[in-house]
């Protein structure tokens, strides 16, 4: 009897903890993000599609080499002493982001960049050649957190802002220095007196000499 009553207060109490949690978050507005009408900001350093730039490849092959999952393909054509890359692709139906492909490069040619979502229907879309098709990955979502050059210019902040000169800090009077105490001014002011020289004390008497005993005279008989 003793159990049963215990279970049906611990099962109430689980009740009532679980309708507060749920009665503190019904009262609050929804956090639901209505997407892609409205889309998170992508926080620095985070790991989408690449972005490559052609001009500064240098056609090391080291970011082939150190794909774990070899999804990137690098062919160049050499004329004289001048590399040119004909093809630079990306076969992201293998590519798990894992940056390694960014650490080695010489030239920084190659970046994570914001891109996060690309649907499509269609496997063989998913494998890019950056040569083709330029610096980003074609319908990608999240380009405007790009990571080479702004997606557009910044606007340039009002004329009249930038013309107001700067208000020049007030001067701080110097604090004036703190009084001595009376007494303590006294005491500092005041000369400290000479010790009085004190007089030894004299010496004790002499004790006089003691009497001699008479000499006995003799008596007549």
């Amino acid at each position: 009897m003793i159990s049963m009553v215990r279970d049906i207060v611990k099962g109430m109490w689980s009740v009532a903890v679980g309708m507060r949690l749920t009665l503190k978050y019904f009262l609050k507005s929804p956090v639901t993000m209505q997407y892609p009408e409205e889309r998170w900001v992508i926080p620095p350093g985070y790991r989408g599609y690449h972005e490559f730039k052609l001009e500064d490849c240098i056609a090391c092959d080291l970011c082939v080499k150190i794909c774990p999952v070899d999804c990137i393909e690098l062919v160049k054509k050499r004329e004289g002493k001048k590399v040119t890359v004909t093809k630079y692709a990306i076969d992201y139906k293998k590519c798990m982001f894992c940056n390694l492909c960014t650490d080695p490069c010489p030239t920084e040619c190659i970046v994570m960049g914001p891109a996060y979502d690309k649907s499509t229907l269609d496997r063989d879309t998913l494998v890019i050649d950056f040569v083709k098709t330029g610096m980003r990955v074609p319908g990608a979502v999240g380009y405007e957190h790009l990571q080479f050059a702004p997606l557009a210019p910044v606007a340039a902040a009002a004329p009249a802002a930038a013309a107001a000169p700067a208000a020049k800090p007030a001067a701080v009077a110097p604090a004036p220095a703190p009084k001595p105490a009376p007494a303590a001014a006294a005491a500092a002011v005041a000369p400290v007196p000479a010790p009085v020289p004190v007089a030894a004390p004299a010496p004790a008497p002499a004790a006089p000499p003691a009497p001699k005993p008479a000499a006995a005279v003799p008596t007549p008989a």
